[in-house]
């Protein structure tokens, strides 16, 4: 009976220690997958920040430059429309800014979550030392333990700033849309004008057509890294949570 006893402890034992290193091997593939993922999202983000700080900049400049034509203009009704461009190039650029600090705060979830990976990694290797039979269990899986807990904690604030950014996002999309919708049937009204100052409003329509249309396809672009960003969280996730097990299954 004993016998009995004693070898069924050991069976426990060995599918505890079974299940542990599947689990801990799920937890090595996600964190591979969240790094490869990040690392190539990275630099895209990067690069959508620049090309958007120069079309602000951009903008920015042209808005001036209409500031200055309509400061020097004598004709009221062409003065009118050189501060029609200046404020519809300013709003622009405005625009644009905010799409812009879009990406920053994508950008610093990003980071955290490149922190998150490298304690994630790290706690990977120290349950895989204490698996292996090296230190003191009990403080071992304390520790990892409480590295879990506080990498579950930054995930949920990370993933609360990732939707909260994905609602300013369609609440921007939303707005493009309808700015869009309104020009193009004002500009349609308009009809072919031959008078000079028509065909200068309809020019101004134009400019903002084209320009809601730069400003649709930044937010594109932002909603595409940030769902590749929401796939690195869901790795990551995924990684803690098969990390969480393997400790349990060491501790039965």
């Amino acid at each position: 009976m004993a016998a009995y006893v004693a070898l069924s402890g050991m069976i426990m034992v060995m599918n505890s220690h079974a299940a542990a290193e599947s689990d801990s091997f799920i937890a090595a593939g996600q964190i591979v997958s969240a790094q490869r993922d990040l690392s190539s999202l990275k630099p895209d983000v990067f690069n959508a920040i620049a090309t958007l700080q120069r079309s602000t900049v951009d903008a920015q400049v042209q808005s001036e430059k209409f500031a200055s034509f309509g400061n020097l203009e004598g004709d009221l009704k062409m003065k009118s429309i050189d501060l029609a461009f200046r404020d519809g190039f300013a709003s622009h650029a405005q625009n644009l800014a905010g799409i812009q600090q879009l990406l920053v705060d994508l950008g610093h979830i990003g980071e955290q979550l490149e922190t998150n990976l490298k304690l994630s990694t790290a706690l990977l290797a120290d349950f895989e030392q204490m698996s292996g039979g090296h230190g003191q269990i009990s403080s071992s899986v304390n520790s990892v333990k409480e590295g879990l807990h506080l990498l579950q904690n930054d995930l949920v604030i990370s993933g609360i700033k990732l939707e909260n950014l994905k609602h300013s996002l369609v609440g921007q999309v939303s707005a493009v849309s309808k700015f869009d919708g309104g020009a193009k049937q004002l500009l349609a009204n308009s009809g072919s004008p031959q008078d000079k100052i028509k065909k200068w409003q309809d020019e101004v329509i134009k400019t903002a057509i084209e320009q809601n249309k730069s400003e649709a396809a930044q937010l594109s672009t932002v909603s595409s890294l940030a769902a590749r960003m929401a796939q690195v969280l869901l790795a990551l996730s995924e990684a803690v949570k098969a990390e969480q097990r393997a400790v349990d299954a060491l501790q039965e």
